[in-house]
């Protein structure tokens, strides 16, 4: 992590934000212009005493180019241990610049405490360490004792992902039935797959990877053309689809126009 990084809550956020800070704040107590000025450490104890804060300190914080505090961070994560902070608030607020931020993160993670802890929790693991990240995500999804929530996000962070790591891993992921076609499908849309890989997967026979490869070809049929679509229509026509009728005649319908 870049030490001139900050916080950048979407336009949308920012709107609705702006828009409910000065409600948040009366209920609270608190005075915009006090938040204003306070350093990072005064923010995280602010934000650790009154939760219903976080919003608004995200916008502040989003506000200003700021370095790494570790004594923030330090705040942060004793409130964390001594459970005055819960999961989704540590994990949202770890980037201030924690010291062991990124296990952290990863232990949140693997805890699951739930209100978008988990979400929470890959971001800043992704934002700390973007290539450790990738390997202990994969590592998580393919682990049959993890809890499902951490690997439903775990799958989700490496949407944003490029790596070649990625695609084996899921693909063994798959085959072992430690994950199942719509995540899969989710992870691997966004991956350099080739057209040799997608064809010999969808040319496999009792192979659980056939049908999530053919999820992932659909969304390139037509950028890949005829040859995708003459593999696609082959492995429908063997029965080797698992897909409703209503959705089966509609991919036909594309296949067709490429044929």
């Amino acid at each position: 992590m870049t030490d001139d990084q900050s916080y950048s809550p979407g336009d949308e956020e920012l709107a609705r934000l702006q828009e409910d800070s000065r409600a948040v704040l009366q209920y609270a107590g608190v005075k915009l212009d006090d938040i204003r000025r306070m350093d990072l450490n005064e923010l995280m104890q602010l934000v650790i005493e009154k939760p219903m804060l976080s919003k608004v300190v995200v916008f502040e914080l989003g506000r200003r180019p700021r370095k790494p505090d570790p004594v923030a961070g330090e705040t942060l994560i004793r409130a964390y241990r001594e459970g005055r902070a819960h999961g989704w608030l540590t994990a949202l607020f770890l980037s201030v610049g924690a010291e062991g931020g990124y296990e952290v993160a990863r232990e949140i993670l693997l805890d699951a405490p739930l209100l978008q802890a988990e979400s929470h929790a890959t971001s800043t693991m992704v934002a700390f360490d973007r290539n450790r990240a990738c390997s202990d995500l994969l590592e998580i999804i393919c682990d049959d004792k993890a809890h499902a929530r951490s690997r439903r996000y775990a799958c989700e962070a490496l949407r944003g992902l490029n790596d070649d790591r990625i695609a084996p891993r899921i693909v063994d992921a798959v085959r072992g039935g430690r994950l199942g076609r719509a995540r899969a499908q989710a992870v691997l849309r966004g991956q350099p797959l080739t057209m040799e890989q997608l064809t010999s997967w969808l040319d496999a026979t009792d192979d659980p990877m056939t049908n999530v490869a053919f999820d992932v070809a659909c969304l390139r049929l037509e950028r890949l053309g005829p040859a995708l679509a003459q593999t696609m229509r082959a492995a429908l026509l063997a029965g080797r689809i698992d897909i409703s009728q209503t959705e089966r005649e509609k991919i036909e319908e594309r296949i067709a126009k490429l044929l």
